[in-house]
């Protein structure tokens, strides 16, 4: 069982060493799991942080396996699919090893992710505000980690960079100001980003949920940064009427929308700052902070 280098360099630099040894017996387990679960026609599919191959299950039909690095991320993900599921609004986790690493989840065939979907922006973005609208669900149980931990958990690495500590102020006052106000206690999805919407049947659903606590609106920013991300690859100005459709739609300011997104892309930089990163890719992180930041502070003079 092979898999392409850009994956397994990928793996080992989110994962480490830990990641190294993870994917040098990923063959024995998936033969292993294989067995158990009634799977024949694995193959290697894509990856992103994890690894993800396609098959046939005896039991489900078309499945995908899913090989992840077996930490609470994994436990987190396992149990939202298993929350949310029961609404239609995301994909059936069918099987789950904590311990090896695998879940075995419902195929979306064809599953076809939001931006290759459908070409129109603000299309795109009625398409997220109708998911969203439905999505979350009061959680009042206990174990999930929190928006407010998130925000914490990569403060050391932000304060100890010489480029990106100056962002560490804006970070806490922008959780502050948007968590006073917006505090409702609700299980997110936590990645609801364009690639992880798909068609599927006539409608679209979520897959890949990081399931964190929180209120609503902490589920909106991810979407944006899809935007501001292409916008930054492609060297043009971030499509502001996506942002006012998005906020239109769900009546809520637009000043929230522009520092959720700032509050993002500053807590995705202090998780890729515990990981290597090529001078491209820091460039990029680079720009788009800057470019988030830019677009907060033209618009962080309204009220939430």
């Amino acid at each position: 069982m092979t898999f392409p280098i850009e994956a397994t360099e990928r793996f080992i630099r989110i994962n480490g060493a830990a990641g190294e040894a993870f994917l040098a017996a990923l063959p024995g387990k998936v033969g292993k799991y294989a067995a158990e679960w009634g799977l024949s026609d694995v193959n290697y599919f894509t990856h992103s942080a994890n690894i993800i191959f396609t098959c046939r299950s005896e039991r489900y039909g078309n499945v995908v396996l899913k090989a992840a690095f077996p930490d609470e991320l994994l436990w987190q993900e396992a149990f939202a699919l298993k929350f949310y599921a029961e609404k239609g609004l995301s994909c059936r986790l069918y099987e789950y090893s904590q311990e090896d690493g695998l879940m075995l989840i419902e195929r979306m065939d064809p599953g076809i992710p939001l931006h290759a979907a459908e070409s129109d922006p603000i299309k795109r973005a009625e398409v997220f505000v109708n998911l969203y609208k439905d999505y979350h669900l009061p959680f009042d149980g206990e174990g999930q980690p929190t928006v407010g931990e998130l925000v914490s958990a990569f403060s050391e690495k932000l304060d100890n960079d010489s480029h990106f500590c100056k962002y560490s102020a804006v970070r806490d006052e922008i959780y502050k100001n948007i968590s006073a106000g917006y505090n409702k206690k609700c299980l997110l999805h936590g990645d609801l980003n364009q690639a992880n919407i798909l068609s599927h049947g006539g409608s679209y659903k979520a897959i890949d949920p990081h399931g964190f606590i929180g209120d609503p609106v902490f589920d909106i920013p991810r979407y944006l940064l899809s935007e501001l991300s292409d916008s930054v690859k492609e060297a043009r100005d971030f499509n502001k009427a996506v942002v006012s459709h998005i906020a239109g739609a769900l009546g809520l300011p637009e000043s929230l929308l522009y520092a959720l997104l700032m509050l993002d892309v500053i807590q995705i930089m202090g998780f890729h700052l515990g990981n290597p990163m090529t001078d491209n890719k820091r460039a990029f992180h680079i720009k788009r902070c800057a470019a988030a930041y830019s677009l907060y502070e033209e618009n962080k003079a309204g009220d939430f």
